[in-house]
């Protein structure tokens, strides 16, 4: 207040502007007195719910155990169970690599733990089991599956952001053409927030005072310094995630022949890994071997093949415990509708 007190009015009336001009609240009171009327003009509306009742019963009646809705997915669940870091599909060492028990670790892990056992073999963090290897732990296979899914979060990142600037653009053009008063209005406070800032203020005001009277300002805390003192490491880790829950689809879920959900407690339809680091249902696996004269096993996708019995496949532990946890998120938020 000593030292800008142009500053300070500044802050209070963009307050009072925002919150007594706020445009929601313009909006908001003119559609009360309106009463509800010109409804026809908004036509387009789509009824989400209606979309929801037409979808194929077939196929919800196949996919019992999910609901058509997006659910949420805690990105816990796609992290490596020893060093507790986000896998990603570009940084060599967060690649998920699969073990020969069919759990799934990333990559430096993999390389710290073929270093403590003489280099020798990789032993299983969660089952103990050992994954023997010809001296080379980057022989590991990718988990093809669970990079899928990364994939399609971040691609659905995207598209959720297109799609809120596209509906943003549409019902800013609906309220231009019912209140262009509260259009202008909005236009005016963010130039008058992005233009008359205080940040703007205080950054111009100390550029011309040349930096004097510094030791005045010894309690400020300058937020720069804050982010640069921050782990880069734990950047590094989350460059690739918001903390902010994402959506995923279900159809990543589902083998890549039959289409069909994986399930932890169906056998038909429990996610089974090949030699190639790719996954298929258990049904399938067992369709591909028996159609190869009982020899090996072809992946469906990269062609390479697996030579052993189809019952001796592992399972993929790690997409498993990525269903389970969002089945386990369903009955959370169930829980607390029924309480509601």
């Amino acid at each position: 207040m000593d030292l800008y007190p142009l500053v300070f009015f500044q802050i209070v009336y963009t307050t009072l502007h925002i919150t007594i001009l706020s445009d929601y609240w313009i909006v908001w009171i003119l559609e009360s007195n309106r009463g509800h009327q010109e409804e026809d003009d908004l036509d387009t509306t789509v009824d989400t719910e209606e979309i929801i009742d037409s979808s194929d019963d077939e196929d919800l009646k196949y996919n019992d155990c999910f609901d058509q809705d997006k659910n949420d997915l805690r990105y816990h669940d796609l992290k490596c169970s020893v060093c507790q870091s986000f896998y990603h599909e570009s940084i060599e060492k967060r690649t998920p690599n699969l073990l020969s028990c069919g759990h799934t670790v990333c990559s430096g892990c993999a390389k710290m733990l073929y270093k403590i056992d003489f280099n020798v073999c990789i032993s299983c963090p969660i089952c103990r089991e050992k994954t023997d290897i010809d001296y080379n732990y980057d022989e590991l296979k990718k988990n093809y599956a669970l990079l899928g899914i990364i994939q399609e979060m971040k691609q659905d990142k995207k598209t959720w952001s297109f799609v809120i600037i596209l509906f943003t653009l549409r019902y800013f053009n609906i309220w231009f053409s019912l209140y262009p008063l509260v259009c202008l209005q909005i236009v005016y406070t963010s130039l008058h927030i992005t233009i008359l800032s205080d940040v703007v203020i205080v950054w111009i005001l100390e550029s011309n005072r040349g930096h004097q009277e510094e030791d005045d300002l010894d309690t400020t805390v300058v937020t720069v310094e804050i982010i640069d003192s921050s782990d880069d490491e734990d950047l590094e880790d989350k460059d690739c995630f918001d903390q902010k829950k994402s959506d995923l689809r279900y159809h990543d879920l589902k083998c890549s022949v039959c289409q069909s959900f994986y399930h932890e407690s169906i056998e038909k339809r429990t996610p089974k890994l090949l030699s190639c680091g790719h996954t298929v249902g258990s049904g399938c696996a067992k369709m591909l071997y028996k159609k190869d004269f009982n020899i090996c096993i072809p992946c469906p996708i990269c062609r390479e093949k697996t030579k052993i019995d189809y019952v001796e496949l592992k399972k993929n532990y790690a997409l498993l415990g990525v269903i389970q946890e969002m089945k386990q998120d369903k009955k959370t938020v169930q829980r607390r509708h029924s309480l509601s």
